[in-house]
This record gives C-alpha cells, sequence and structure tokens, in this order.
C-alpha cells in the first residue's frame, strides 16, 4: 500500500503530509539518512503509527536490483525488537529494548507479490450472488460493496510482537495436505486481508472507520471481523503473555541501510518502490 500515492524523496512531489509517513523519504539530503526508520528507532521518535516502504534497491519484489530486502526487514525487526547500538533511549537489548519492554510494538510485514505469482488454493470470495455469481445487482450486494469480488492470490503476512507467541499460524492447517497446526488446541481459523491491517489499527488507536458513512472501504469489510463482528482483525495474533525477543541474523547491517553508500562502496540514488 502507498506505492506512488505516498512516496516522494525527502517529501518532494506525490508525499504525502505527517509524521506517521515520513520513512518513504529515502534521499540522503534535508538531515535525512537513506533509510528514516532507522533513525527514528536510534533517537526514540518513532510515530506512533508507521508505514515503511524499501527502496527498489532493497525489495524483494522480482526484477528489483539487489537481494537485500530480507537484511532490510530483518534489521527493522531487530532495531525494534533488540534495540540498537549507542542508543540512549534505545539500548541494545534483547529484554530492555525501548520498543519491545516499554512501549510494545507490534509489526506487520506484508508483500504485495510473491514467488512466481502462482497460488494453488481458490482465492477467498467477498461475495457472490447466489442467485447468478455472474451479476451483482447493488440492492442484493452487503452494504453495497465486494459483489462478485474475490482476492487474488495469496501473500505472506509475519506479525512480530512481543505479545505474539513463535510459531503461531493463524489460518487453514493440520488437514492434509496442510502443514501441522503449531497453535494447537485453538480452533481460530481466520481470513485475512489488507483491511484486516487498517481494521486492527483503526481499533488499536481508537479511530473511525476511513468511510464510515456507507461503511464502502476494505477496513469495514475485512473477513476476519467474525460474526456479529464479534473479533477484532488480527487480534488472533496477540495474547497477554509477554516474551523475549530473538535477534535475526541478517547479511547487511541496519547501518548499512542509514549510509547505503558507504556500506557498499556505491553512490546511493533513491529509485523508489516498484509501482506495478
Amino acid at each position: 500500500m502507498c506505492h506512488k500515492t505516498c512516496y516522494g524523496p525527502n517529501g518532494g512531489s506525490g508525499a504525502c503530509s505527517g509524521t506517521e509517513w515520513n520513512h518513504v523519504r529515502v534521499a540522503k539530503q534535508n538531515n535525512y539518512s537513506d533509510a528514516p526508520i532507522f533513525d527514528d528507532l536510534f533517537k526514540c521518535s518513532l510515530p506512533a503509527i508507521s508505514w515503511v516502504i524499501p527502496d527498489s534497491q532493497w525489495s524483494d519484489h522480482a526484477g528489483e536490483t539487489g537481494p537485500l530486502g530480507p537484511s532490510f526487514v530483518g534489521d527493522i525487526v531487530d532495531a525494534v525488537g533488540g534495540g540498537m547500538a549507542n542508543s540512549a533511549c534505545n539500548p541494545l537489548s534483547t529484554t530492555n529494548a525501548l520498543y519491545w519492554k516499554q512501549q510494545p510494538t507490534a509489526i506487520f510485514i506484508l508483500w504485495d507479490d510473491w514467488g512466481g505469482w502462482f497460488d494453488h488454493v481458490q482465492p477467498w470470495a467477498v461475495y457472490l450472488n447466489p442467485s447468478d455469481p455472474t451479476q451483482c445487482p447493488p440492492e442484493t450486494a452487503p452494504n453495497g460493496w465486494g459483489c462478485g469480488y474475490t482476492s487474488s492470490f495469496r501473500v505472506p503476512l509475519l506479525v512480530v510482537s512481543p505479545y505474539t507467541q513463535a510459531g503461531y499460524v493463524s489460518g487453514a492447517c493440520g488437514a492434509s495436505p496442510l502443514p501441522p497446526c503449531p497453535n494447537k488446541g485453538t480452533n481460530n481459523v481466520y481470513t485475512h486481508d489488507f483491511g484486516s491491517v487498517l481494521a486492527y489499527t483503526e481499533q488499536n488507536f481508537n479511530l473511525p472507520l476511513i468511510d464510515a458513512t456507507d461503511k464502502a472501504y476494505v477496513d469495514y469489510n475485512a473477513p476476519d471481523w467474525g460474526p456479529q463482528r464479534s473479533n477484532v482483525p488480527l487480534s488472533d495474533f496477540f495474547g497477554s503473555t509477554p516474551y523475549n525477543f530473538t535477534n535475526i541474523q541478517t547479511l547487511e547491517p541496519y547501518t548499512c541501510f542509514q549510509d547505503y553508500g558507504n556500506c557498499l562502496n556505491a553512490p546511493f540514488t533513491p529509485t523508489g518502490p516498484d509501482a506495478d
């Protein structure tokens, strides 16, 4: 989400306003490092809500320029969960880092495309007219939204937080040929989509729906609200027991993305995220 709509090096054309968007400004100009997300984590000025999009040179998207996507993502997770070296307010610690202990932080990691653009699982159908799936008269579609619409192929969603149990899987598992369920003893099988992230954020921060008038947007229509809207989307990822953080070993350190040119001995010119 955001792609071209909210992107512009150092606030250039197309950039969104508001501090929650400052991490998409990736040029090393105007007092920004190459990846301002690490500056905010180091200085403990992380906004309550942040949307982080890598430069295409650090993207996992097929056809992009380098294999640094896993390091970029892993280093952000490490800086949140394990702190940062020489940071006075977010110290290097797997038990006492600011954004893991004092200010518990949830990280949602998503991709726009994945693998070979193939999925053996049939997409979830938001709504189909039971009498004629090819026809979607507005008067029969719930809230006038989603008639005949189906999701595309699945993409991964990784949730990292102090209250998310390691190895938890939200979704179908157990029955052959699906993998075994690591979350034994639970019956919570949910379908999530991108609207789930918006809905969870709105609930967590007591924000209104994006389109509260006719409830036609994806946050209200997230599939994991459950019957009678009894479940907050993505809430099954969060329990009441806090866990310690385990660092992720990455190929490149976070300092590489703060000063990309010095790290790889190559000039860094922001190229923006892919926009396909």
